[in-house]
């Protein structure tokens, strides 16, 4: 397959093309073998004038037929100066590809969250990507972000050449001592074609493995005293409490959750110290732990789910509580409040119509 590429002057200037690529379907129904193959090729345009342009349709004959693409507007802005990054001020490209690490923080104080991103850079065409060495992490407790499944690359210009940059992996790092901690290389494996051939003809495939370098993370000390009740939880949080029920008959049961949402290392969200009513029997709670990504940071929601037997009639109240925790933003201790929680206990019998 041939195409020709229209006039893009003065307003684009080809800088790289990737491909061709060819992908053969084959399938059967009611015995019938049908088979479609798609051919694809990307061209790597920078735009050089500012200005509206239409790409041109492209054409293409196959089996006597034409074949038409749409043609598509492009306006190209006005260029913005922006400061280089942090992250290549001092990188020195000494090959392609090359991996880099990049994190959120560079200080951060003991437990709070750090997220380490990994990106790889590339010109050349990649194939059977692995992992090789994983990152030495011993000094942090470790939760996993987000795993790429393949590579999605997007442009970046560097020294004036483009390059695909295709994100690969990221974690929450929380640390767990003070100090100088590093977070170790990591290692990524690939095959790419060589410039020799073998006895076939065929481009020889070298494998290849490339690193990204440690880094290290600055980690500061929490500032003393902490309050008493303070459990290690570092970030932002929030309490909440939650009855099934407010009104109840005497020695039948309700549930009472108590959730605790944040930014934090988890394992440092403990048991909330509750005071229930002398007449309540109290089953141990049931502890339960979601995680979830949002805008590629980690989010920790523990749930404290508490079965109540109340052995008395009466009005009864479960006081207020608080969850203590240190907010790095601020750089001082917080607390986070619910409740309080009143209950009503009937003696035994039927509850009043539209109660549960």
């Amino acid at each position: 397959v041939q195409l020709e590429l229209p006039e893009l002057r003065p307003y684009f200037q080809v800088v790289g093309k990737i491909g061709p690529s060819i992908r053969t379907e084959m399938s059967i129904i009611n015995g019938r073998m049908t088979k479609r193959t798609s051919w694809e090729v990307k061209y790597i345009l920078r735009a050089e004038s500012p200005g509206r342009f239409t790409l041109p349709s492209l054409s293409y004959s196959q089996g006597g037929k034409v074949y038409h693409t749409e043609p598509i507007e492009v306006e190209i802005l006005e260029a913005k100066t922006e400061p280089e990054s942090q992250t290549f001020k001092k990188l020195k490209i000494i090959q392609d590809p090359f991996l880099v690490l990049e994190l959120d923080k560079t200080e951060a104080y003991l437990g709070e969250q750090v997220v380490a991103s990994w990106y790889l850079y590339y010109r050349r065409q990649l194939f059977n990507l692995g992992v090789g060495t994983s990152p030495a992490l011993k000094n942090f407790k470790v939760m996993e972000l987000e795993s790429a499944t393949q590579l999605s690359p997007t442009l970046k210009y560097l020294e004036g050449k483009p390059w695909n940059r295709a994100f690969i992996r990221s974690l929450a790092l929380f640390p767990l001592h003070s100090g100088e901690l590093k977070v170790g290389s990591f290692e990524l494996r690939y095959q790419q074609a060589g410039k020799g051939q073998d006895f076939f003809g065929m481009p020889i495939i070298e494998e290849k493995s490339v690193q990204a370098p440690a880094k290290k993370i600055l980690v500061k000390p929490l500032p003393e005293p902490a309050p008493d009740d303070f459990t290690g939880a570092v970030g932002k949080f929030q309490l909440k409490i939650h009855p099934t029920k407010i009104e109840v008959r005497q020695r039948s049961s309700l549930q009472l959750e108590v959730e605790i949402l944040g930014d934090g290392n988890p394992d440092y969200i403990l048991e909330p110290k509750l005071k229930f009513p002398p007449s309540f029997e109290v089953y141990p709670p049931e502890v339960k732990l979601e995680t979830e990504v949002r805008a590629g940071r980690l989010f920790s929601r523990k749930k404290f789910q508490y079965v109540l037997v109340p052995g008395k009639s009466g009005d009864f109240e479960i006081p207020e509580i608080s969850f203590c925790y240190f907010d790095p933003e601020l750089g001082r201790y917080q607390r986070t409040s619910a409740g309080p929680v009143l209950i009503q206990v009937r003696a035994g019998g039927v509850l009043p119509e539209g109660r549960t």
